[in-house]
């Protein structure tokens, strides 16, 4: 039996990854906040380490008597607004955990990461890599330079001698997403307010599988070392399609042409002056219009890593969850 301390435990992947921990009897603790909560936790035999990324102290103490260490917590946003809350989170978050990981000597630490860290490639054919290289011209989208700092303290860490390694999921669709982080997507799909999909694509893979890897990498993964994991490179066309199929939705038909990029831009930089709150901002559009391809050929080779569910598998299950919990 392993005592396992897991950070961002009401997420979508911390719920998951905290259900199969507890189903292979091992003793876990969650950093949570006394607000928060996730359906996937209701029963499970965990213990509560109240208090969040913030707080250096309430960081060191749910971690103290634990031998293993999952970082998953984490924020996620495109707009403008929220950069100072994704550096705090994110960023200084992360430092937190390594500091309290490296002061408790900890035995083996896995930082859940994003390939948001590593970039996005140049065009359709140019598939990232853990070893590509972060872009100075991505410090301008907040998360992604975040997420490229957290790493910068995750390899300090391990230069300072802490067994600690990272995993680099892709965008993560499946059961347990109470942010609708992928939820909106299938709403407006749904609701057929997506009319054209924008002209990139995306990167996929099922949170089932995104636990596999997590828990693969606390068993096999080297220190310092980073891992993708990604089931399927996909047009953002064919992935809507996919959904609207699994939903009956209407199939959509057209693609925005690459020429209305920088007038949405126009449209988006206004909408995110007059609505804090805007959905539509410039670094969503930043994403859309490109291709967020990757590449998990070193978690197969050296994890073993196979992605086991199929993608129409995977938005069915998210699509069943959202449909039970009233939010399509």
């Amino acid at each position: 039996m392993a005592k396992v301390f897991v950070t961002g435990a009401t997420g979508m992947v911390g719920a998951n990854l905290v259900r199969r921990l507890v189903q292979n009897k091992d003793e876990v603790t969650i950093l949570v906040r006394k607000t928060s909560s996730h359906p996937f936790l209701d029963g499970l035999k965990v213990k509560r380490a109240y208090g969040d990324l913030g707080d250096f102290d309430s960081v060191k103490r749910g971690m103290k008597g634990s031998d293993y260490v999952y970082h998953l917590a984490g924020y996620i946003s495109y707009n403008k607004k929220d950069r100072k809350k994704l550096f705090d989170i994110n960023t200084s978050g992360t430092r937190k955990v390594m500091k309290a990981a490296l002061d408790l000597k900890i035995k083996k630490v896995v930082h859940c990461s994003s390939t948001a860290a590593l970039g996005i490639g140049d065009s359709k054919g140019d598939i990232l890599t853990e070893e590509s290289e972060f872009s100075p011209r991505f410090k301008k989208i907040g998360y992604m330079y975040s997420k490229k700092l957290a790493e910068d303290e995750v390899l300090k860490a391990h230069q300072e001698g802490l067994n600690v390694c990272l995993v680099n999921p892709t965008s993560i669709m499946g059961a347990g997403d109470e942010k609708m982080n992928s939820g909106a997507l299938f709403k407006n799909i749904k609701d057929n307010r997506l009319k054209a999909a924008t002209p990139g694509g995306n990167s996929i893979v099922a949170v089932s599988d995104v636990v596999e890897g997590l828990m693969l990498a606390m068993e096999k993964g080297r220190s310092g070392r980073r891992y993708i994991l990604n089931s399927q490179n996909i047009e953002y066309i064919d992935l809507f399609n996919i959904i609207a199929k699994v939903i009956n939705s209407n199939k959509i038909k057209r693609k925005i042409p690459k020429i209305a990029y920088f007038p949405l831009v126009f449209v988006a930089m206004l909408l995110e002056k007059i609505d804090k709150k805007a959905k539509l901002t410039p670094e969503v559009l930043f994403f859309s219009f490109r291709f967020r391809y990757f590449d998990s050929s070193r978690a197969k080779k050296e994890l073993g890593w196979i992605p086991e569910q199929d993608l129409e598998v995977t938005v069915r299950e998210a699509a069943d969850y959202y449909k039970k919990r009233g939010m399509i």
